[in-house]
């Protein structure tokens, strides 16, 4: 009919009951009771505690000897904005690029690639050319090379 389970309906029917219209309203789903809940006494001594003094929470809960952990006791000191916020360190890492290792050592990058010298073997040569404008790669025979018959 609703599309809703028999469960659902007989919670409907159980609140119906017990509290006439009031009932059927959407009830609140917080919990109602916080057994674990720190003691306002308690959390007053951790802010005293702390006051502007460097320490953390695992110092304070070893002062005060509380049986809560020192996640807890770091939070009610957040929550009382008793905590500084720390900075943040970035790593300044080294960028491996071949351009910046050779700013790195003093270099041009154009001059290193100019000075390579070609490369020469039996049956060709592998020049660099243009660089500065794109650059080519030339793979020529040798002038002097003469096929063999």
């Amino acid at each position: 009919m609703y599309n809703t389970t028999r469960k659902t309906v007989r919670k409907w029917l159980i609140r119906y009951r017990k509290y006439v219209l009031e009932g059927l309203n959407n009830k609140s789903r917080l919990r109602q009771k916080y057994p674990q809940k720190m003691p306002e006494d308690i959390r007053q001594s951790i802010i005293d505690t702390k006051g502007n003094r460097p320490w953390g929470a695992r110092r304070i809960k070893e002062i005060l000897s509380l049986s809560y952990s020192h996640q807890t006791i770091h939070k009610k000191l957040k929550q009382a904005g008793k905590v500084k916020k720390k900075k943040k360190r970035y790593k300044i890492r080294k960028n491996m690029s071949p351009k910046d290792i050779l700013k790195e050592k003093n270099k041009n990058i154009d001059e290193y690639i100019l000075n390579i010298p070609p490369i020469i073997s039996d049956n060709y040569i592998i020049e660099l050319e243009n660089i500065k404008k794109g650059g080519y790669l030339w793979c020529r025979p040798p002038t002097d090379f003469a096929p063999k018959t």
